[in-house]
């Protein structure tokens, strides 16, 4: 009998945790969504970007992890996940998400003293004593911390700003060296994605601003030429996800929202610094005005589907010229889309590969981000 009592015992365990883990966290947002569609709170301009700006602060202090990095998976896989975790907590909690979270944050209270001392003190605790990140620089998704370093640099001109600016501008130039004039995504990669132009050419942009480095100007404007020439439609000039380097074929979805987003942000970054690509920048803006949702927002994969995505939303309305939209019709738009305590809501989770795209929805430190990039646009 005591077998058949442990076996029960062990079947009930069993069983509340594959709810628990399983059935409620895949049903429950697919039910609510149902049953509870969000409903704008009209709330003013000032507030709402009061709102996000603290529950951006919350998130760095608190150290919360917003972004969905993996799609809803059964009890089974989660266990072999965590039995095959190593190495993916720092690489989640230092990576794009929460550098565009940084450097939303500081372009936002900047002419704020207080904010932008507190800013200060928490990025500092990202810093050694010699001065050096925390974390191991590896990717070229964590090139936005130079961003902010930058951003810090211009305010309180301090050298270790700019040495941290440095040394990820040598990172990124000995990647571009050593793999034959591209900055690959990931070392040994066939296929060129264009989550790097987004990721690595505005900060080498504003490096060069900062620094006059012609070298680090061309380097940038190579890669981008190059994607242009063979990742880009010639009618839409919409990106497609990758480009095969063995033989410059297209390759992953051309579109996939976010993935335009992040070339969207170099084209953007080129034209407003001396006026270059300004027909690749001005015809994907209007590309993208024509593919707009019924809320005259973007969906995940603008033109083939029509729910929302706020990672697509709010890159395209920070790269667009400013005089397409008032911060005052944005902000009406995105209030169903920012909870109550003013976070960012309705972002895809993080894409695994050309073609390989998350199904899941949440809030992210990116999107907090670039929401906040986007109203200081507005100032």
């Amino acid at each position: 009998m005591n077998l058949v009592y442990l076996i029960m015992v062990v079947s009930v365990i069993f069983n509340l945790v594959v709810i628990r883990y399983d059935f409620f966290p895949f049903y429950y947002p697919k039910i609510r969504r149902k049953l509870f569609p969000r409903m704008s709170l009209k709330r003013k301009t000032g507030r709402l970007k009061e709102l996000v700006i603290a529950a951006s602060f919350e998130t760095i202090t608190q150290r919360k992890n917003l972004m969905v990095w993996k799609d809803h998976r059964g009890v089974a896989e989660r266990l072999f996940d965590l039995a095959n975790s190593r190495g993916v907590k720092s690489f989640r909690k230092y990576n794009y998400p929460h550098a565009f979270l940084l450097y939303g944050l500081i372009k936002s209270v900047c002419m704020d003293k207080k904010h932008t001392q507190i800013f200060k003190e928490y990025f500092d605790r990202l810093l050694d004593k010699k001065g050096n990140f925390v974390f191991t620089v590896d990717k070229v998704d964590q090139a936005s911390y130079g961003l902010v370093a930058l951003e810090l640099y211009k305010i309180y001109e301090q050298d270790k700003y700019k040495n941290l600016a440095d040394s990820m501008w040598e990172f990124i130039f000995d990647n571009y060296k050593s793999n034959n004039g591209f900055v690959l995504y990931r070392k040994g990669q066939l296929v060129w994605l264009n989550d790097m132009i987004g990721l690595v050419l505005p900060f080498l942009i504003k490096y060069y601003e900062c620094t006059n480095n012609k070298v680090c100007l061309a380097v940038a404007r190579e890669q981008l030429e190059y994607y242009i020439k063979y990742g880009t439609d010639t009618e839409t000039y919409m990106p497609a996800h990758g480009i095969n380097l063995i033989n410059n074929v297209k390759t992953g979805s051309i579109n996939w929202g976010r993935g335009i987003g992040w070339y969207f942000l170099g084209l953007k970054e080129f034209y407003e610094l001396d006026g270059s690509f300004e027909k690749e920048y001005l015809c994907l803006t209007n590309t993208l005005m024509k593919l707009k949702n019924k809320d005259g927002l973007w969906s995940h994969f603008p033109g083939s589907s029509d729910y929302f995505d706020a990672s697509s939303t709010t890159m395209f309305l920070y790269c667009m010229p400013k005089e397409l939209h008032t911060i005052e019709d944005v902000l009406t738009k995105m209030d169903r889309y920012i909870s109550k305590n003013g976070y960012v809501l309705q972002t895809s989770g993080d894409t695994y590969g050309a073609n390989s795209y998350s199904k899941t929805f949440g809030k992210s430190e990116l999107t907090q981000g670039m929401m906040l990039l986007l109203l200081s646009r507005y100032k």
